[in-house]
């Protein structure tokens, strides 16, 4: 049985403002940092609207698995990861000496990881690398 909790709104909110911070960040590295004509000025992004169909479903609070044949979950996390809900000691066990997974596949059938460094490369855990360990997961579940 999954449980799912109403956070939807705090968790997009969150988001938006760490991805804010980080582009403040870089653009004040610019500034300081780079020599006149070294980079283009900042362009203004579109202000970001979350997706309205979305926003209006209501999520379901709990979903039993078994019941709804579903026999794979692919779990996205953040950056820092709190493992500390996952309550399968055979996942848990494998999990290498900082408490993190270091590779896609566990011992646990249609149970794999996606979005930490060094699953399958450096870049596993990133937006320009994550993406080569998710049709390997795929191809795993097929």
């Amino acid at each position: 049985m999954l449980y799912f909790n109403d956070k939807l709104q705090e968790n997009i909110a969150f988001a938006q403002a760490g991805y804010d911070f980080l582009i403040h960040i870089i653009e004040e590295w610019i500034d300081k940092n780079g020599k006149e004509n070294d980079y283009p000025p900042a362009t203004p992004e579109p202000e970001w609207e979350p997706y309205q169909p979305l926003l209006s479903y209501t999520a379901p609070s709990k979903l039993n698995l078994k019941e709804n044949d579903i026999e794979a979950v692919l779990w996205a996390t953040g950056w820092n990861a709190d493992l500390s809900w996952l309550h399968m000691d055979a996942v848990r066990q494998e999990l290498g000496p900082h408490g993190r997974p270091e590779d896609c596949d566990t011992s646990v059938p249609g149970f794999f990881w996606l979005g930490f460094h060094w699953l399958r490369s450096l870049n596993s855990g990133n937006g320009t690398g994550f993406h080569h360990d998710a049709p390997y997961i795929a191809s795993k579940l097929r």
